[in-house]
């Protein structure tokens, strides 16, 4: 086997062992930090269920005028903005590990 085909097929699963659930993680927890910092007044906590997979951020609105302001367009209007926030974090985080990664690659030629 070719010297280069065995470090591309190595940087491959690297990739998809380290970047990719890194990259996901980062995903997740700027998306729950963006409703975080946009209710923070309210914002208590945020939480990670394991077992079914998902996260949220607990927001206690301090009353009903609050609570009803915040309807279902504004929800999806923050949505989306968290979502891309979240996938901005993870570009973001991927572009620098595929940089220091090619820094490392670049430094091992030498």
């Amino acid at each position: 086997m070719d010297k280069f085909v065995l470090k591309f097929m190595l940087i491959a699963v690297l990739f998809l062992i380290l970047i990719v659930p890194g990259a996901l993680f980062v995903e997740i927890i700027s998306h729950e930090l963006y409703h975080y910092s946009n209710h923070q007044e309210y914002s208590s906590e945020i939480c990670f269920n394991v077992n079914e997979a998902t996260a949220y951020t607990i927001v206690n609105f301090p009353n009903e005028t609050a609570k009803l302001g915040y309807n279902q367009d504004v929800q999806n209007a923050e949505e989306e903005k968290a979502d891309l926030v979240g996938k901005l974090a993870s570009f973001t985080y991927s572009f620098i590990v595929l940089l220091i990664l090619g820094v490392i690659i670049y430094l091992n030629k030498k």
